[in-house]
């Protein structure tokens, strides 16, 4: 009984980037929030789209985090939640880095 939702959880657009989202499924859905970052990437940037759409779902109590990368390279994650894990690898660094909070260093 699970069925994807496009745009909702996850959404690639081209010349713009790309999304994807883990959490409460019910309030990402609602809210449509892969398709509000992406359609925000240009006005707000990576980081400001990404808080934006995730207080929208905490508006309806619900948890998610999200990666994403724009048409630039430039990647950005945010989450709601106690813990989001986000592992990631770059040309800066090639070893990549899992991390399981933004307040980790």
């Amino acid at each position: 009984d699970h069925t994807p939702l496009g745009a909702c959880g996850y959404c690639a657009a081209n010349g713009l980037g790309a999304i994807a989202l883990s959490g409460d499924g019910e309030a990402i859905a609602r809210q449509c929030i892969a398709i509000r970052v992406i359609d925000n990437l240009d006005v707000s940037g990576p980081e400001a789209a990404l808080e934006q759409a995730l207080s929208k779902v905490a508006q309806l109590h619900g948890e998610a985090g999200a990666i994403l990368i724009d048409r630039n390279g430039r990647i950005a994650w945010s989450h709601n939640s106690p813990h989001f894990a986000v592992g990631l690898a770059t040309d800066a660094c090639p070893d990549g880095r899992v991390r399981l909070g933004k307040d980790e260093a």
